[in-house]
C-alpha cells in the first residue's frame, strides 16, 4: 500500500473511535449558560464508564448547588467502592428534591448507557436500555432557577493525593451522541 492509502486508514480508524472523552481530575465540558432553559422535556443520555464510582463524578450537572440537575453515583460510594447506586435528581429549588436511585447498578471499568427523560410524563431512567425507575415529577430542565452552569463529566472534590497525579486522579470516560 502506499503512504496515502495507509495515512487514510488510519484517519478513518481514528474518525470511527474517537468519539470518546476521558475526564481527568476536575476536568469537564462545559456547555453555555442557560442553554437548557426552555426546555421543559428534555432527554440527557450517554455513555459512561467510570474508573472509580465517587459521587461527586457525575455524568451530568446541570445549574448551581440549590438548584441543579444531576446523575451520579451515590453519596454512599467512595472512591474504593466496587459498586454503586445510580442516582439522577431535580432540585428545582433549596430543600426540593425529586430523583431516583437504583441500588448497587453502578461497577467500575465498565460501560453504561444512561439516559434520563424529564417533563410531562414524569422523571423516567434507562439503563442499558431497560427502564430502571420512575418518579411522579413532570419538572426538567426549565424549573430549575437558572442553569448558568452546565457540566458533563465533573467531579467537584478532585484532589491531588501523592506525588504521581496520574494514579489520584478520579477518571471518567464519556461518550455522548
Amino acid at each position: 500500500q502506499s503512504e496515502i492509502e495507509n495515512r487514510k486508514s488510519e484517519i478513518e480508524v481514528s474518525a470511527a473511535t474517537n468519539r470518546v472523552l476521558d475526564i481527568y481530575g476536575s476536568s469537564r465540558v462545559e456547555l453555555p449558560p442557560d442553554i437548557f432553559k426552555p426546555l421543559t422535556e428534555a432527554t440527557i443520555e450517554g455513555w459512561i464508564k467510570w474508573n472509580r464510582l465517587e459521587p461527586t463524578a457525575s455524568l451530568a450537572n446541570f445549574g448551581p448547588y440549590s438548584s441543579k440537575l444531576w446523575i451520579s453515583p451515590s453519596e454512599g460510594a467512595t472512591e474504593r467502592s466496587a459498586t454503586a447506586d445510580l442516582e439522577a435528581f431535580i432540585s428545582p429549588g433549596p430543600n426540593q428534591q425529586h430523583g431516583i436511585s437504583v441500588p448497587n447498578l453502578l461497577r467500575t471499568n465498565e460501560w453504561f448507557h444512561i439516559a434520563l427523560v424529564t417533563g410531562s410524563g414524569g422523571m423516567k431512567l434507562f439503563v442499558n436500555g431497560a427502564l430502571a425507575g420512575t418518579n411522579a415529577y413532570q419538572g426538567s430542565c426549565a424549573a430549575l432557577e437558572n442553569d448558568n452552569r452546565n457540566w458533563l463529566g465533573y467531579n467537584r472534590n478532585w484532589m491531588s493525593t501523592g506525588p504521581d497525579e496520574s494514579l489520584s486522579h478520579p477518571t471518567l470516560t464519556c461518550q455522548l451522541g
